[in-house]
């Protein structure tokens, strides 16, 4: 037949393989479409069109992750340009979803009068089969729940006990990947490694957070769980990737608008969430960031500092019990009592330490008030602890780490100055000698209780442990025949017991032995 002869010719189902990479429209006469023939180049068509799968809305992981199956009929070089563009490509409403996050960070303003609202992302491909397999079923999810719930959160409640449990069927379905993600940070959260910090639970819990942050998702879920990744990470010495997921945790949050939960106004973004849980998440990012300042008093926060007027957290053990709310709240100015909670002690000690730091940096002469008001909230915690029977150390220990720094008495710039006595309590205010004293009496307690403490026992215990041995070195080379040497005994099995738990505590035995082969040398010169 002639191709010419328009009664000769057959009309084809489908396009030609040629216009359809061009995008143009075919005419669909074979054996040679028109505009093929026009451009005298070669013309096919497809036997027949390969019908779409059509993925399952919450597709099980392990399907997901399946092989490919391999194909009856090789695609010609046209067809697999076009296949491997549309796969590069980005489903169409993703792409609408991703432009909407932009948009709330470009113009926020004009997000607002538009009466947009960020997407809620459903992404279930992002659960692979590996993060499946390490979370795994129902059953498991309850058991990671129950242990998060019985050790770490003890010293960092941020995750609502009730509201885990409540809305836990509903995240399985509709927020599988922030779920999942959350449980993984409580797995990797009270995981004790043996050797070194650098796990294969802790590398695919961090590629995992990347690749859900990465996705546009924005959830309080996802905020939790990299806090506790951090938590994980300051506990065993990760630097300088604790310092880094910090400052990350603390620009989501407020990007969430987490941070308005502890002021008079709140975001918008954070109607839907739990008040007081969005509080305890803002709560624990400033005390973890001051904490980090602690070694470096003139480094730049990435917090504000709080002040009197911002809500501290509510009683632990009764909003673990669902007794009460936010609106039972109190700030910090008006906090007087004897039972507002562990967590809000912590609070207190953050806020405290605030003041520390920006004294120490501004190179302040006198401190003596901030020294009381400190040894104040001291006094209090021990009351508290006494008549609640609770266990405050970490409070204690953070008010400690304070007092000792506004004194900063091991630094080697102030054992070099000429006014510095030799005798190391002419360098200590009375507070803070009084701090060394409690600090060996508190390690001496826990060394006791360490079977019993050592799951639910905070990393940040083991920075004023380390403070308190550098002093009783200091004072031991100095007076050979003094108790402070085994002081400095005592101080190291203290922390060589601890580091069964924070790997962080090898970091610090380290550093005592640099710094008293550098007092030796500084004694060998004088």
């Amino acid at each position: 037949m002639s191709a010419s002869d328009p009664d000769a010719r057959l009309m084809s189902r489908y396009s030609c393989l040629q216009c359809r990479e061009a995008k143009r429209k075919c005419d669909r006469v074979t054996p040679e479409c028109t505009l093929c023939l026009q451009k005298s180049i070669n013309c096919e068509f497809p036997e027949r069109r390969k019908r779409r799968q059509v993925r399952p809305r919450y597709a099980d992981a392990s399907a997901l992750q399946s092989p490919p199956q391999p194909a009856l009929n090789t695609p010609s070089p046209s067809q697999a340009s076009t296949l491997s563009r549309e796969a590069a490509e980005p489903p169409v409403a993703q792409k609408k979803q991703l432009h909407l996050v932009a948009e709330h960070f470009l113009d926020p303003e004009v997000f607002q009068y538009a009466q947009l609202q960020l997407p809620t992302l459903l992404i279930d491909s992002l659960v692979t089969n590996e993060i499946a397999a390490t979370v795994g079923g129902t059953a498991d999810i309850r058991t990671i729940a129950q242990k998060h719930f019985s050790t770490v959160h003890a010293w960092m409640p941020i995750v609502s006990k009730i509201q885990f449990y409540k809305l836990l069927p509903r995240r399985l379905t509709y927020n599988r990947a922030e779920l999942h993600l959350l449980l993984l940070a409580m797995k990797l959260s009270g995981d004790v490694p043996t050797q070194t910090p650098c796990t294969e639970l802790h590398g695919l819990t961090k590629q995992f957070q990347h690749s859900v942050e990465g996705s546009g998702i924005f959830s309080l879920l996802v905020l939790q769980a990299g806090i506790l990744i951090a938590c994980y990470e300051l506990g065993h010495g990760v630097y300088p990737a604790a310092f880094l997921s910090i400052s990350s945790c603390a620009r989501y949050a407020m990007a969430l608008g987490v941070d308005s939960s502890v002021g008079g106004h709140l975001d918008p973004k954070i109607e839907t969430f739990d008040l007081e849980e969005c509080r305890r998440v803002w709560w624990a990012i400033l005390v973890m960031d001051r904490f980090m300042n602690l070694s470096n008093p003139k480094r730049q926060l990435v917090t504000p500092d709080p002040d009197t007027s911002n809500y501290i957290p509510v009683d632990d053990k009764n909003w673990d019990n669902g007794t009460t709310g936010a609106e039972d709240a109190c700030t910090l100015g008006s906090a007087n009592g004897l039972e507002i909670g562990r967590f809000a002690r912590l609070a207190q000690a953050a806020h405290l330490l605030s003041l520390v730091i920006k004294d120490v940096a501004e190179g302040s002469n006198d401190s003596s008030q901030l020294r009381r008001t400190i040894f104040a909230l001291v006094h209090v915690s021990r009351i508290e602890a006494r008549l609640r029977r609770l266990e405050l150390c970490t409070q204690m220990a953070t008010c400690f780490s304070g007092i000792l720094l506004l004194d900063h008495p091991t630094s080697f710039q102030q054992v070099a100055s000429p006014h510095y006595s030799s005798h190391a309590d002419a360098t200590l205010s009375t507070e803070s000698s009084s701090v060394v004293e409690a600090t060996i009496q508190m390690a001496e307690r826990m060394k006791g209780a360490y079977d019993s403490i050592k799951d639910i026992m905070a990393p940040f215990v083991l920075h004023v442990n380390y403070k308190a041995a550098s002093i009783y070195l200091q004072r031991a080379i100095e007076e050979p025949d003094s108790e402070a040497a085994a002081y400095v005994a005592a101080l190291k099995k203290s922390l060589q017991l601890f580091s069964q738990r924070w790997l962080v505590a090898d970091a610090y035995l380290s550093l005592l032995e640099r710094r008293e082969t550098l007092l030796l040398l500084r004694q060998l010169d004088s």
